[in-house]
């Protein structure tokens, strides 16, 4: 009969109203903390993302620049960098300056008689007046 109260004892502690507001703190506590863990492993993934694309670019982008050395390692590639860069010829070859007739008109009406330096003579300030 003892074990009978003694376990009606531990059930009125475990049920009662202390106990139970206890439980649920922590309950509510544990919840909170998993909850920053989730969101601080979210940011986590998204920031690994955001790496793992970064990191694809960086490769792309290193792959050129290999090609692009690789390149310049050949005499031929050189020449023509050295071509790209400095507007230079050989010695047997001539230039070709190709002008648009567009922009031969433009640049014919953009220019004008009055200086674009220094102060206007009075004879111009009375023609534009």
């Amino acid at each position: 009969m003892l074990d009978f109260y003694e376990k009606r004892k531990l059930r009125g502690i475990i049920y009662s109203k202390v106990t139970v507001a206890l439980i649920f703190l922590f309950g509510l506590f544990l919840s909170t903390s998993v909850y920053e863990r989730y969101k601080a492993e979210m940011t986590s993934a998204e920031k690994r993302a955001s790496r793992a694309e970064e990191l694809v670019k960086l490769q792309q982008r290193a792959a050129v620049l290999e090609s692009q050395v690789t390149m310049l390692e050949s005499e031929r590639g050189k020449e023509s960098e050295i071509r790209e860069q400095f507007d230079v010829k050989k010695g047997n070859e001539q230039v070709v300056v190709i002008v648009d007739k567009e922009s031969e008109i433009q640049s014919k009406t953009s220019t004008s008689s009055i200086p674009a330096q220094g102060p206007l003579p009075l004879f111009h300030w009375l023609k534009f007046w």
